[in-house]
């Protein structure tokens, strides 16, 4: 019932939480490297760092109405993870560039048919 009422965590939440801990952090700019397109709801950034879409720090970049694309360019904040399939997870990115249109990309896109 309390969690209905919870507001959606923000990047801003993230980072004080992960401030606070005292965890390894870094801060980088890399490219995409794949994609969920099928609910908007991550990204892998250098094939290593696992960027939820709660990590967007730009208001007025919706990655909802102008999707992230393989080759995209995000300035990312992460912390480290000790365990898991990525050694990093971001609580805060900005998209730096987009990637070319039409040029190809290595990486995945996970699509699925509506």
């Amino acid at each position: 019932a309390r969690r209905r009422g919870a507001a959606p965590r923000r990047w801003q939440d993230e980072e004080a939480d992960v401030l606070a801990s005292g965890c390894v952090t870094r801060s980088f700019e890399g490219a995409v490297t794949m994609v969920d397109t099928v609910h908007d709801a991550f990204c892998v950034v250098d094939g290593d760092c696992y960027v939820p879409a709660s990590a967007n720090a730009k208001d007025d970049d919706d990655w909802a109405a102008a999707p992230l694309r393989v080759g995209d360019v995000l300035s990312v904040r992460a912390a480290h993870r000790p365990q898991g399939r990525n050694k990093w997870t971001a609580y805060r990115a900005e998209r730096v560039s987009r990637a070319p249109p039409g040029k190809a990309r290595r990486g995945r896109e996970k699509r699925v048919e509506r």
